[in-house]
């Protein structure tokens, strides 16, 4: 199987402190960051257990961050999804109106392995759905 990331890793500079983002502070980030992150969260995410081909769902603001993830799937072979981060706001009041199927959810994590549910406004969540084999 190709992996993606391996073609955008082509692209980098050989010199890997070379600036990738600067952020609106001032602060930069590194290809060679850039590279470490991306490694460290793509661990993580095998840790998990996931599969090549599993959904790997996001919810972040604009960020180096959401960068690191990307890659991070990229180099695990998953598939990155991103939901906009104005959904917060109607997502809780989905949650609300709709409290039966929360509470299916919920139960969901309880009844089944790897299924985790991160209620609306809990910070960063990851979710991820394996594939079918």
């Amino acid at each position: 199987m190709g992996n993606l990331y391996l073609t955008y890793r082509e692209g980098f500079p050989k010199d890997l402190d070379s600036t990738f983002i600067e952020n609106t502070d001032g602060s930069k980030i590194s290809y060679g960051k850039l590279e470490e992150e991306s490694a460290k969260y793509a661990n993580g995410l095998s840790e998990l257990g996931l599969q090549p081909g599993d959904r790997v769902s996001v919810q972040l603001n604009k960020s180096h961050e959401v960068v690191f993830i990307y890659l991070a799937c990229l180099r695990a072979n998953l598939i990155f999804h991103p939901i906009n981060t104005a959904y917060k706001e109607n997502v809780t009041k989905e949650f609300e109106r709709n409290k039966e199927r929360y509470e299916f959810l919920k139960w969901g994590q309880q009844a089944f392995n790897n299924f985790y549910l991160v209620p609306p406004g809990g910070g960063i969540c990851i979710t991820y759905l394996h594939s079918k084999s």
